[in-house]
């Protein structure tokens, strides 16, 4: 076990005890936006210095105008000039770091003090600069280049201040300091968000960094599970495993949970506080992620966002939200995420959600939406979230429709304020049958007819949907043949195939109806236990052959291959989703069972 803690872990590092000796590699202006790269230096231990190459951007013609500040944090990519752009458009001075550094498999790749000769010998291109600007961790430090790190990420064998993460969020500290050196940075008006893993240094940084004024994250996750000693060493005895390299890895474990995890930061988190995550994320949860908000220490400034029915990615107007809210911050606007409680109720037979307010923010409502799920599965990445019906005449009062009353029931509410701010909040699960006598609604064999109630998201078959992923296949109401509407895309899938509200038999034949300009190749998936460690995609092939058509297609389990082995679909699985892969787009309608 161990007592290290997040204050005992960084206490004794200054961010601006160093020189930062920044150099300035190249500068540029386009669309408006002013670009600089540069090299700053993050520390030096062991007489050896790291140098963080670092990208800003702001706007062009800013003349003595201050700006608020906005720190990106992303370690999957190297340094991304579009999104600083879009900061930068919006009014922001934006800052990223690099954290990929050098790329170990890859020939001719170098690192250390082999580099350093690369910063002054740069082409006068902005190409080269965008991909090949990295940087330069010294020797003994190669654990900090992500080839190396994603080999395992939570490894804290040399302690918790000898891993990736202490240095990426001590590099991205050294970029406060950074950016604090230009004329135009508000030193008053300083964010940070992460994206996806990016979340854990931009959780660090709020807590431990005073000079940050609010954080953020999206599609990343703010509570990891851990297994406990008890579990872990039951798991042992069952497994008959080495009782050394198990308590060695207990060891680890408690570290990377008491001062590196995104929880053990929460409670140090005294700022505003957002975070974006999709409903159908394989590592956030909107339960779990309200739990979290509320071990923060900012006075109930913490607030989520649920994006309906997607993954670990959202379309690009999330981020307009995330703008927004930054900008309501720096100009002291409240936003808090008590406002709003909800409640459900049977009458006459029908199950509704009320949302009562209990603060007024925002310039009040300008809309509001309440989505829910009816499962029997806890596994919350399988969920199929419905749209609820608003009680006509009633702003904030939903009718749910109920096809077993047994069957729980979780939702949650949407809001976006007159002030252009989006927000939710959850309600614990229910039995709708504990609240009264419920009327139900018949079971349907179909999933999908025409464009209604389009259940259909941006989606793949690994479940790996990024931001940029969804923005590149957009799912809409399209015309096929003879002006039939039907879904429209070129990835996409749902859960509702396993929604409370289907019907299915082992009998059962899956039929649709597509549409497609020209032949194309289609991939059919279906996903069972999705979100569990048993689960399986299986794949049917199919031939469109294009033109001014709907064409049936007619599948049965027997049709569908495991995505691996090739070997027939197994019976005792449960099927969760479906998911349609194409090169181009297609329209989908009369998707059912027979």
């Amino acid at each position: 076990m161990t007592d290290i803690t997040p204050v005992a872990l960084w206490k004794g590092f200054d961010p601006d005890a160093e020189e930062l000796n920044p150099r300035r590699v190249r500068s540029f202006t386009r669309d408006g936006v002013v670009f600089e790269y540069a090299y700053f230096t993050g520390r030096t231990k062991d007489n050896l210095t790291t140098r963080v190459a670092c990208l800003s951007a702001r706007p062009d013609n800013i003349g003595k105008k201050k700006l608020p500040v906005v720190i990106v944090c992303d370690i999957a990519r190297n340094i991304d000039e579009d999104t600083l752009s879009y900061w930068a458009k919006k009014g922001f001075a934006a800052f990223a770091v690099d954290y990929k550094g050098a790329d170990f498999g890859k020939e001719g790749q170098k690192c250390g003090t082999e580099v350093f000769g690369r910063i002054d010998s740069y082409e006068e291109d902005g190409g080269s600069l965008s991909a090949g600007l990295s940087t330069i961790y010294p020797v003994g430090m190669e654990y900090c280049n992500l080839s190396v790190a994603e080999k395992d990420l939570k490894s804290v064998e040399y302690g918790a201040d000898n891993t990736c993460w202490y240095e990426w969020t001590l590099n991205t500290r050294r970029a406060v300091s950074y950016a604090l050196s230009f004329d135009f940075a508000d030193g008053k008006r300083i964010g940070i968000y992460g994206s996806h893993l990016g979340n854990i240094i931009a959780m660090q940084t709020l807590a431990m960094d005073g000079r940050i004024a609010a954080g953020a994250e999206l599609y990343g996750t703010l509570k990891e599970e851990h297994v406990s000693r008890l579990e872990g060493e039951e798991a042992l005895e069952r497994e008959s495993g080495n009782l050394v390299d198990f308590l060695e890895k207990s060891d680890n474990e408690d570290v990377w949970y008491a001062a590196v995890s995104p929880q053990s930061y929460l409670n140090y988190v005294t700022k505003p506080f957002y975070t974006c995550i999709g409903t159908n994320s394989s590592s956030s949860a909107p339960d779990a992620t309200m739990e979290m908000l509320f071990r923060m220490n900012n006075d109930n400034e913490g607030i989520a966002v649920f994006a309906p029915r997607l993954m670990d990615g959202a379309p690009s107007f999330y981020r307009d939200n995330l703008a927004r809210w930054f900008k309501n911050i720096f100009e002291g606007k409240t936003v808090k995420n008590d406002a709003v409680t909800l409640s459900a109720v049977c009458e006459k037979g029908k199950i509704y959600v009320e949302a009562a307010r209990y603060r007024n923010q925002g310039g009040g409502v300008a809309n509001a939406e309440v989505y829910y799920s009816r499962s029997r599965r806890s596994v919350n990445s399988a969920r199929n979230w419905v749209l609820a019906k608003k009680v006509e005449g009633e702003a904030l009062r939903f009718n749910l429709e109920i096809f077993d009353a047994d069957t729980p029931v979780r939702a949650f509410l949407n809001v976006t304020y007159k002030n252009g701010i989006s927000m939710s909040f959850n309600m614990p699960e229910f039995v709708p049958s504990a609240l009264g006598k419920v009327s139900l609604s018949p079971k349907t064999k179909i999933i999908l007819r025409g464009a209604e109630e389009n259940e259909f998201v941006p989606m793949n078959h690994t479940g790996r949907q990024t931001a940029v992923f969804v923005d590149a296949h957009p799912v809409k109401t399209a015309e096929g043949a003879f002006g039939i509407k039907g879904v429209c895309g070129s990835c996409m899938g749902t859960f509702a195939i396993s929604d409370d509200r289907i019907l299915r038999d082992e009998q059962s034949l899956l039929s649709m109806n597509i549409y497609s300009e020209t032949p194309q190749h289609l991939n059919i998936f279906l996903l069972y236990d999705w979100g569990e460690e048993n689960q399986a995609v299986y794949v049917r092939e199919a031939e469109l052959v294009g033109g001014e058509l709907w064409q049936k297609i007619l599948v049965s389990d027997a049709d569908f291959k495991l995505l691996e082995t090739g070997r027939p679909l197994r019976n005792g699985g449960r099927l969760c989703g479906i998911c349609f892969e194409a090169e181009k787009e297609f329209v989908l309608t009369n998707l059912l069972f027979t």
